[in-house]
């Protein structure tokens, strides 16, 4: 009788799951169709999205939710207002012709990750992916280029952080430092407790 009470509860938690799996597929399926105009990412932004989809499947979040619609974050000015706009914002965007451009593209990813409270390790495959192309533009061709993750809970450093709102400790980063031989190219924006 309890071997047929455990698998009962066993099919029912299986069943439960997968319930809720497809449902999150249905809204997130989309957005694996649409082809990233900057090839490189196509294989990171699928990553991304089967985590974010693994995320809200398996959240504790209750199976009535729906999923989340607004960014934690964002910019006045960027071109995105809800998870669904970033998600196809970012594979619209062709390869970045300058720091401005690869900056927002690294923002984007960031402000998915924030959320939907996942790792940072996630974005470390992007961001090398755009670092190497900076290699590629003509100002820097010559220059060692490298970068630097900010994560959060470190202390604010002005010298290669650019923080959003007053706070002594990182809480959340949207962007890396670049470093062109060693001197700062660009800071990192974060958003500070």
């Amino acid at each position: 009788m309890m071997i047929l009470c455990f698998y009962s509860v066993s099919i029912f938690l299986i069943g439960w799951l997968l319930c809720r799996y497809d449902r999150h597929e249905q809204t997130y399926r989309p957005f694996f169709q649409i082809p990233c105009r900057y090839a490189p990412l196509q294989s990171h932004f699928h990553a991304i999205l089967t985590t974010i989809l693994d995320f809200e499947s398996f959240s504790e979040r209750s199976v009535l939710d729906p999923p989340p619609q607004k960014l934690n974050y964002r910019d006045p000015d960027d071109p995105y207002h809800s998870i669904e706009d970033v998600l196809n914002w970012i594979p619209e965007q062709s390869r970045p012709a300058n720091l401005l451009q690869m900056n927002d593209l690294i923002k984007a990813y960031y402000q998915l990750l924030y959320t939907f409270d996942l790792p940072d390790q996630f974005l470390v495959p992007v961001i090398e992916a755009v670092i190497h192309d900076l290699n590629e533009f003509p100002a820097y061709e010559n220059k060692e280029i490298t970068y630097k993750c900010i994560f959060p809970n470190q202390p604010v450093d002005v010298r290669t952080m650019q923080p959003i709102n007053a706070g002594s400790l990182v809480r959340q980063p949207f962007g890396v430092v670049i470093y062109a031989d060693g001197k700062v190219l660009t800071k990192a924006r974060v958003l500070c407790d």
